[in-house]
C-alpha cells in the first residue's frame, strides 16, 4: 500500500514539477482508483480485525439468550453481531447482581476496567475471551475449557 501511495505521489511531484497541470487531474483520478481499492483490499480488514468483537459475539449466541452487559463502554460492533439489545452501565452493583442470578450472564468491559470488575465480581467472572481492548466475563466457566 505505501508503494502504491509512493509510487503515486511521484508521478503527481514530477507532473508538478515539469508544469504539467492539466493531467493533475488524470493522474489524481489514477491515484485515487488504485489507491482507495487497495486500501479496501488490505486496510480495512486489518481495522475491522482489531476493532470487532465478532467473536466475543459468537461466544454470547452460542450460549443462548442471556444477559449482556457493557460496562463503562460503547460497543457498536458487539451491538450489531448480538442483534439484540444490551444493558449499558457503570453501576458495578448491577453487574454484580446480574452476575449472581441463576441463569448465564456476560460482561464486555475496557481494558481500563478489568480491575474493578474482577474485584466488583470475583470468582463468579470467568474470562472468556480477551483481545487488546476488550474482554468477555461469564458467570460460568466456558464450556469445555474450565475456567481461565
Amino acid at each position: 500500500m505505501a508503494a502504491l501511495a509512493l509510487g503515486w505521489a511521484t508521478v503527481l511531484g514530477t507532473l508538478v514539477r515539469r508544469r504539467r497541470p492539466g493531467a493533475l487531474p488524470v493522474a489524481t483520478l489514477g491515484a485515487l482508483l488504485t489507491l482507495y481499492p487497495a486500501g479496501v483490499r488490505w486496510i480495512a480488514p486489518a481495522v475491522a480485525a482489531l476493532h470487532s468483537e465478532r467473536d466475543a459475539a459468537r461466544m454470547i449466541a452460542a450460549a443462548g439468550s442471556t444477559p449482556v452487559i457493557l460496562f463503562g463502554i460503547r460497543d457498536p460492533s458487539l451491538t450489531f453481531y448480538l442483534e439484540s439489545a444490551v444493558i449499558h452501565t457503570d453501576d458495578l452493583a448491577l453487574a454484580r447482581d446480574v452476575f449472581e442470578s441463576d441463569g448465564p450472564a456476560f460482561l464486555v468491559t475496557s481494558r481500563a476496567h478489568v480491575d474493578e470488575v474482577e474485584h466488583a465480581l470475583g470468582p463468579s467472572a470467568h474470562v472468556w475471551h480477551a483481545t487488546r481492548r476488550r474482554r468477555l466475563y461469564a458467570n460460568r466457566p466456558p464450556p469445555g475449557n474450565g475456567s481461565r
